[in-house]
């Protein structure tokens, strides 16, 4: 039988402390003019967002325009639904769409949607979004995901003098990002 030294399990004691502590932090941000809203959802993601900045700076195309069409698909994993929307862009905030498209192919995980589906991209909605690269093969390659899993998705909530307000698709627990944006919030990012 193998002897443990009392500094081993010091040293263990305070590594499981240290990573407890650690992952229990808060994220801030400072204070803005534009309400904050924290968000979180039931898929584990790599990265959290602490702002505009940081969502802006993981994404490879931020978009305004309107779904036009929606399929679910397993194409990808057998039991991972996916819903694939052909999303027509109206304006592009940053980035460039490959080919000068006019339309992009945008994928959403369904594990966690709602019942009433109201967190998920709909027909004949308006969104401003923050897409990211799929990473996929072949003809899936040109795809994108909405960046952070559903935290790049806001929905057109309202226009007043032809400006159009969007709002979080999803308010929930772990991001700190705008409750709303408009297209110049995310021109001066």
């Amino acid at each position: 039988m193998q002897k443990i030294s009392k500094f081993t399990t010091i040293a263990a004691i305070c590594c499981a402390i240290g990573l407890g502590i650690s992952g229990c932090s808060t994220a801030t941000s400072a204070p803005s003019d534009k309400a904050q809203v924290t968000s979180s959802s039931d898929v584990s993601r790599a990265r959290l967002y602490n702002g505009l900045a940081e969502i802006s700076g993981d994404s490879n195309l931020v978009v305004t325009g309107t779904v036009l069409k929606e399929e679910i698909v397993t194409d990808v994993v057998k039991d991972a639904p996916v819903l694939k929307s052909t999303f027509e862009i109206k304006t592009v905030l940053a980035g460039a769409v490959p080919g000068g498209k006019s339309t992009v192919v945008v994928r959403m995980y369904t594990g966690s949607f709602n019942q009433d589906k109201s967190n998920v991209l709909k027909v004949g909605s308006d969104y401003l979004l923050f897409l990211t690269d799929s990473g996929l093969n072949g003809n899936q390659a040109s795809q994108y995901y909405v960046t952070g899993y559903e935290a790049g998705a806001y929905v057109a909530d309202s226009t007043t003098d032809g400006v159009t307000t969007y709002k979080r698709l999803i308010k929930t627990e772990g991001d700190v990002l705008p409750a709303t944006l408009t297209e110049a919030d995310v021109a001066k990012n």
